[in-house]
């Protein structure tokens, strides 16, 4: 009764650099038998723009796959993706419209920055958060160094901090 579930995953990158396709699909199998499928309703497609070399393709997908590697190129360069196929060349008009509509395209620069900016700030959240983990743990290994009596010239060399800072450590 549950319905299939397809994703498709759009990447300008190579994902898998030893399979020579553009487009790779993955589907619930086993570990130990990968040829023992357990269903075909989860499927996830990648589809490597990097790959794409054959222009404008054979197949409806390398058509899609040129159409979405190449729109915004010159004229010419999209009359050739989108000839002989109605549904691209409508794409080619939608993306056309609204990279002409300076408002439209504001919002979607708007939104992309706002997208960057939420990303780099979790990054260095992260980072930071890495950084005073570490700053922790190396402050709890000096204490127990310290109680364990080992010199504070040796704790020195070991966690790389100075005698100051271990002094600080040991006061408190």
């Amino acid at each position: 009764m549950l319905k299939p579930v397809i994703c498709i995953n759009l990447v300008n990158f190579v994902l898998e650099e030893n399979y020579p396709k553009a487009h790779n699909c993955y589907l619930l199998a086993n570990k130990d038998n990968p040829e023992l499928i357990l269903t075909d309703h989860l499927m996830i497609h990648f589809l490597e723009l990097p790959k794409v070399t054959d222009f404008p393709g054979q197949t409806r997908l390398d058509r899609w796959m040129n159409w979405f590697k190449n729109e915004g190129s010159e004229e010419e360069t999209m009359n050739t993706v989108i000839k002989d196929e109605p549904i691209l060349a409508k794409a080619h008009n939608e993306y056309t419209k609204f990279t002409a509509d300076d408002r439209l395209r504001m919002m979607a620069i708007s939104h992309e920055m706002a997208e960057r900016d939420r990303e780099n700030s979790l990054y260095e959240a992260e980072r930071k958060g890495r950084e005073e983990g570490r700053e922790e743990g190396i402050i709890e290994s000096v204490t127990n160094m310290l109680k364990e009596g080992i010199d504070t010239r040796m704790i020195a060399r070991i966690s790389g901090l100075s005698v100051e800072e271990i002094e600080k450590i040991k006061a408190g």
